[in-house]
């Protein structure tokens, strides 16, 4: 996936995105962590789920 990089001058949006996204990964018991590209230039940011299996999605259902 290819994210923009973010500079002081990028003014369109409500900045909000970053937030949500950890909010709702937090909630699910997941990371996010964020690091700096080699270049200097932006950031690279990721997170981590734990998976379901689905035979214990189905007996907690």
């Amino acid at each position: 996936m290819t994210m923009a990089v973010l500079t002081p001058e990028k003014t369109n949006g409500l900045r909000m995105g970053l937030g949500i996204s950890r909010s709702i990964i937090e909630r699910h018991g997941g990371r996010l962590w964020a690091q700096l590209n080699a270049s200097g230039i932006g950031a690279t940011f990721g997170f981590s789920l734990t998976a379901i299996s689905h035979d214990l999605q189905r007996s907690s259902g």
